[in-house]
């Protein structure tokens, strides 16, 4: 928009999760930009950058523009808009055009865009290498119908979540590895932290719910399995139980089978007090998940800290079995534990990577 003399105006706005700013900026004769307009206001129908309500976000930015308008004293016609967000991605194209001598017009700008845009999508071929933490015996079917539908030739390799992440750590830029299927969040979260994963798009992260995304959308969960107390019923009543990890550190619930809570939430100097509690209530020991199930069931157990489909297991088999799961509210004993996929970076073959986590939360897989 021209102003007196050769100067002219400019205006942005940065739609953000929080606020919404709009500045407008005037441009001398001299190229010099200086702001004469701020608005801001909080940011409404939007939730981590993306617009869930549009009526309550297209207010939002229209009092932030008129904000602006009313300190530069003028209208504002067009913006350059900023929008960040796990939606927003890059696409990889090539576009060419002949351009004659000279200065490349807008129009030669925008065929190049236009060619690279309509560039047809890589095909899902080849073979796919997965490194994969989950057990042969869980997933081996699910990965055979991927490869029966899609025609990738799969290779796996199978090992400990943790082995296979200290495997990714060494052979780093080299693997051979595309995929890495892991049953825990921390095996992933190191492999990210070595920055070997590559940022997945926006129509993969959509998919599954926020608490199951990297925070940097290095990978994503694939299925879930939550922290429970398998409870004797015929000994506890709901009334008696804590509503947190820290509370069954208590002499009533001494015949406790327990997994430590995380440092990493509470830090050591609580958890080891907490330790030392609880192993100062002689409680007895089960090496895993369903020898605390079956000994609930069987009376020497009042509380064991399980996962929680182990107790489905049982009481599907028999519904009359005197056990039931209980959920914590708070803390460590309350969260679940995803276990996710992520793409290398150094991987050989991206699309059939996106093809195979798109299959692994397709109705199919789930």
């Amino acid at each position: 928009m021209a102003r007196s003399g050769s100067s002219e105006i400019i205006a942005s706005v940065d739609i953000g999760t929080s606020k919404i700013v709009a500045l407008i900026a005037e441009i001398n004769g001299d190229n010099e930009l200086k702001i004469i307009g701020v608005g801001t206001e909080p940011s409404r129908g939007l939730k981590k950058g993306v617009v869930v309500n549009i009526e309550s976000t297209v207010d939002s930015i229209g009092k932030a523009i008129k904000q602006a308008e009313g300190i530069a004293e003028c209208d504002i016609n067009t913006v350059f808009a900023g929008i960040a967000g796990s939606h927003v991605r890059s696409y990889d194209g090539h576009g060419f055009v002949r351009i004659n001598e000279g200065e490349v017009s807008q129009e030669e700008i925008e065929a190049a865009v236009n060619a690279a845009l309509t560039e047809e999508e890589a095909e899902v071929s080849g073979t796919l290498v997965i490194y994969s933490g989950r057990k042969e015996s869980l997933v081996s079917e699910i990965i055979a119908e991927f490869e029966s539908t899609s025609g990738v030739t799969v290779e796996v390799r199978y090992a400990k979540s943790a082995e296979l992440a200290g495997t990714l750590k060494l052979e780093g830029a080299i693997s051979p590895a595309d995929v890495f299927f892991s049953q825990d969040p921390v095996s992933l979260g190191i492999v990210a932290k070595e920055g070997l994963f590559e940022r997945l798009p926006a129509d993969i992260l959509d998919n599954v719910p926020g608490w199951a995304v990297d925070k940097n959308n290095y990978w994503v969960g694939t299925s879930g399995r939550s922290r429970a107390l398998v409870v004797d019923t015929r000994d506890v009543q709901d009334s008696e139980l804590p509503n947190d990890i820290y509370g069954l550190a208590d002499e009533k619930f001494r015949n406790l089978a327990m997994v430590a809570c995380m440092v990493e939430l509470d830090g050591e100097e609580k958890v080891l007090e907490w330790l030392t509690t609880i192993n100062g209530l002689g409680y007895a020991e089960y090496p895993k998940n369903s020898p605390q199930v079956a000994a609930a069931a069987a009376g020497e157990l009042d509380i064991g800290m399980i996962n929680h489909y182990y107790t489905l297991r049982v009481l599907a088999e028999n519904g009359n079995e005197p056990i039931k799961n209980v959920y914590l509210d708070e803390g460590c004993g309350a969260m679940v534990m995803p276990a996710g996929v992520g793409i290398l970076s150094s991987s050989q073959n991206k699309p059939a990577a996106l093809a195979f986590i798109e299959f692994l939360h397709s109705k199919a897989a789930q």
